[in-house]
């Protein structure tokens, strides 16, 4: 068993400091990430638990994008990204 790679988001905070146009605020509620994703920089995004990357999924954030995350889920543990075998993360 391989072990899963761990991105902890409260160090992963990108801000574009051009934007002059503001998204929507998402609030990541899904567990899980099976199919290709994009997060786009226009968007803010709210991470309040742990998002596991699945099944050769991969999670794209582009450049700019603001993600922001809660102190831990309130089970004690830190809302993170974590990115299993074959699964991918790019972050531009």
């Amino acid at each position: 068993m391989h072990a899963s790679f761990v991105i902890a988001l409260v160090t992963l905070v990108a801000v574009s400091c051009f934007s002059t146009t503001h998204g929507a605020d998402v609030t990541i509620t899904a567990t899980e990430i099976t199919s290709d994703t994009t997060w786009r920089a226009i968007n803010t995004y709210y991470l309040n638990s742990q998002l596991f990357i699945k099944n050769n999924a991969k999670l794209t954030i582009q450049a700019g994008t603001t993600i922001k995350a809660a102190y831990d889920d309130g089970a004690g543990k830190a809302p993170s990204i974590i990115v299993t075998q074959g699964a991918k993360i790019d972050a531009m």
